[in-house]
């Protein structure tokens, strides 16, 4: 009760209400001070309160309550068990999956009534007339959608031999048609249903068929003009899949003959839902479409399987490649299982089997689209030219970002929360996209090193396919082609570093002590490992004074061989004649490069004593012109072939040495061409090579014979005696 403000009381009853007003002012404050004491006393109870509020109502004082006590908490309700939760919950599903069977057995008694309710009549017949409608409204929409149709189409420009060699082509031609179908489907469908409305318009009940039929229509068309999209059963020029005519046909066949039945089951089951059918009946046709569903989904990937089939993929091909028909028929099922399971248990569920289609669809739109950018930032190759390296990246990059999109279309279908940031897999979600974010410029990095890798390569020497094998020596790359797989390398180990340390702090992990950690870590490395360390900084000076290469033939004191490949620590070095040597950078305390600049190749070659050494010196400064004009070898030389004149004799002729000069490595090809040259010339002029000779002389040896070979003075005792010669010591 509030006391009036512009009332006038009486003095005498006015110094009574006065002392009534001091009292409950009282009072209040006292409440007040209770309420925000530090150990506040015990609250009064019920029936002082009461009288407080009574006398504070007496005196026409308004009475608040400031810190009324809370009513007590209810005792927390103990969780069952989850084996008993999940029995509970087995027993639910079957009790309703008992439930629908019944109320579909029941549905020739249900359904009567709900059809009186809607038409008036008790009479069912004037379905027929409604379904017939529908039908025939449908039929001529479709009618009016294969002309416009075909009337939309003639924009297009059809060249087949373009369509079939550019990629580019073939998708704008797909996405147009695509586009003028859809159009023709809501021009016919449209139609259509706008006759439909107005047959049915004063007929009580038939809108309900109307809706169910051409909703079902239109679900169905827009199926049939995706797959057509895709697979292109009917213009092998225009599919952007690459997939066999007969696959192609034999799958777009089967899977609409599948639509046409799925659909008239998905029709029953939305037409029972919109007339008020009991629930249990209308999970039942809805699972039932569900199965066709799925079996048409799993069979349509089995057929689809052909490259692994055929053998088309390889054993080299990705793992997901050969495997991905099986992932679905696996997603199908488990969709399956958990669509039925829901209804069963009264849960919302609905689109988990069509999750993937929808992604698909999606997905194959915008990969399409990313695809005709590709083709114009890196225009398709030429005849006879090298794709970009780029290209197939951006390739991959796309897909790659097209799978994540379709898969979150698909965790979104499942009601998977992944955008809020209260969402359960909002972390792990996260986690993928930083992945796939530092994966895709990896992948940049990785192309553009490797690119520019291969054009060292080609500018470096003697290429691998040219070497001999067993030769030693051989020219070797450029100084980028060594460095650059290094800090690629190192790249690398940033980017996962990083994404390591992002995506440990984007599910919640503090990463400022393992910062922390890392520093201790490194001071114990910098101590216990220094046999590491001088590796590492070894190999990093050697790199800075460019000591050597990749392919550069090496020489380090205890192993020789060809660098093959170089680490933060050691090389590994190809013997020629085959053995592997790893060897640490700190155990190298000298090393010799035979690879650098050019190569001085010696060849000794005997002749007879008597031989004319000007004349041959003079044939083979003559050759080696010879051989700068040869243009297989001519480009090789650096200096001529020469002749440095008489090197040495011994017991069986005179040595001479020719000498050439080449870039490392062209030295081996260019020491069998003068060999065969020497020998030809020799042989044309007479010149006889030195060799090895037994000489044996007779006691009894006749004047005149000195220098005459055994072999001879045999033959010619043989003649003499005109027998078979015998044997002589």
């Amino acid at each position: 009760m509030r006391m009036n403000l512009f009332q006038r009381p009486s003095l005498a009853r006015g110094r009574s209400a006065c002392r009534r007003a001091a009292a409950a002012a009282f009072a209040v404050l006292f409440m007040l001070g209770a309420a925000t004491a530090q150990t506040p006393p015990p609250a009064p109870s019920s029936e002082a309160a009461a009288k407080i509020m009574e006398a504070a109502k007496s005196a026409g004082v308004p009475v608040v309550i400031i810190g009324a006590a809370p009513p007590p908490a209810a005792a927390p309700l103990s969780q069952p068990p989850f084996a008993e939760r999940a029995a509970g919950w087995s027993r639910r599903v079957l009790a309703e999956a008992r439930q629908s069977i019944a109320e579909v057995k029941a549905l020739p008694e249900t359904l009567p009534p709900i059809l009186e309710g809607l038409s008036g009549r008790s009479d069912p017949g004037w379905l027929w007339p409604a379904l017939v409608i529908a039908f025939i409204a449908g039929l001529g929409g479709l009618v009016v959608e294969r002309l416009a149709a075909a009337r939309l189409e003639r924009l297009l420009i059809h060249n087949a031999p373009e369509l079939s060699s550019n990629r580019g082509a073939r998708i704008r031609y797909a996405l147009s048609r695509a586009a003028l179908r859809a159009v023709a489907i809501a021009v016919g469908l449209g139609s259509g249903f706008f006759v439909a409305a107005i047959a049915v318009d004063d007929l009580p009940g038939h809108e309900s068929v109307v809706l169910s039929v051409f909703e079902t229509f239109v679900v169905m068309r827009l199926a049939l003009l995706f797959l057509r999209f895709m697979l292109s059963p009917d213009d092998p020029a225009t599919r952007v899949f690459a997939i066999p005519d007969a696959v192609s046909k034999r799958v777009y066949r089967r899977v609409m003959i599948g639509v046409g039945a799925i659909g008239l089951v998905v029709m029953l089951a939305t037409w029972l839902e919109r007339i008020g059918a009991p629930v249990g009946a209308v999970n039942a046709v809805a699972s039932l479409s569900t199965v066709l569903g799925a079996g048409l989904f799993g069979q349509a990937a089995w057929t689809l399987r052909y490259r692994r089939a055929r053998g088309e993929s390889g054993p080299r091909a990705p793992w997901i490649s050969r495997n991905w028909h099986l992932l679905f028929i696996g997603y199908t099922i488990a969709a399956v299982a958990a669509t039925i399971l829901g209804r069963l248990s009264g849960a919302e569920v609905g689109g988990l089997l069509l999750a993937p289609v929808v992604a698909g669809i999606i997905a194959g739109i915008i990969y399409a689209v990313a695809l005709l950018a590709i083709d114009r930032l890196f225009p398709p190759p030429l005849a006879g030219e090298t794709a970009s390296s780029f290209r197939a990246w951006a390739e991959r990059s796309a897909l790659v970002i097209v799978g994540a999109i379709a898969l979150a279309v698909v965790l979104g279908e499942w009601e998977v929360d992944i955008f809020s940031d209260a969402g359960e897999m909002r972390p792990a979600f996260t986690v993928l996209i930083i992945s796939v974010g530092a994966w895709i410029g990896w992948d940049a990095i990785r192309t553009a090193f490797d690119q520019r890798i291969a054009e060292e390569r080609g500018l470096g020497g003697q290429a691998a396919e040219e070497r001999e094998d067993g030769d030693e020596g051989g020219a070797g790359g450029t100084r980028l082609e060594t460095i650059l797989p290094l800090f690629r390398n190192a790249i690398l180990i940033a980017i996962l570093v990083i994404v390591a340390m992002v995506g440990l702090s984007s599910i919640g992990v503090d990463i400022a002590p393992l910062f922390a950690g890392a520093g201790l870590v490194g001071i114990a490395i910098g101590f216990g490992a220094q046999t590491l360390v001088r590796d590492i900084f070894s190999g990093v000076f050697f790199l800075i004074d460019d000591a050597f290469r990749i392919g550069e033939y090496i020489d380090t004191g205890g192993a020789k061989g060809t660098v093959e490949r170089i680490s933060i620590r050691s090389m590994q070095l190809r013997h020629h004649t085959g053995p592997l040597h790893t060897i640490p950078f700190g155990e190298v305390k000298q090393l010799t490069n035979f690879s650098r600049d050019w190569v001085i190749m010696k060849l000794p070659i005997r002749v007879r004593f008597g031989t004319d050494t000007e004349r041959v010196r003079k044939l083979v400064k003559k050759l080696g012109q010879q051989l700068l004009e040869d243009p297989v070898i001519g480009t090789k030389f650096v200096e001529p072939l020469k002749s440095q004149g008489v090197y040495q004799m011994d017991e069986y002729g005179i040595i001479t040495r020719v000498k050439f000069k080449t870039r490392p490595g062209d030295q081996f090809a260019v020491r069998k061409v003068v060999y065969q040259k020497i020998n030809e010339l020799f042989e044309h002029e007479g010149i006889a090579f030195g060799g090895r000779e037994v000489v044996v002389r007779a006691a009894d040896e006749p004047h005149g014979t000195e220098g005459v070979s055994a072999d001879a003075l045999t033959k010619a005792a043989a003649a003499e005696a005109g027998s078979t010669p015998s044997a002589r010591a």
